[in-house]
């Protein structure tokens, strides 16, 4: 997300992505990630125009 230039490098920048896509028309990101945190997923999911 920081290259896309959603968010800063520190995470800092949510409140900017979550406008960016609620501006766009497109859908929140999610965040997945397990229980004993070993990993950490974030989907962006594709804008409905281009399904």
């Amino acid at each position: 997300m920081k290259e896309l230039k959603l968010i800063e490098g520190r995470n800092t920048g949510f409140p900017n992505a979550i406008k960016a896509l609620r501006d766009n028309g497109s859908d929140l990101f999610t965040f997945d990630m397990d229980d004993n945190r070993t990993y950490l997923s974030v989907t962006i999911p594709v804008h409905k125009y281009f399904v």
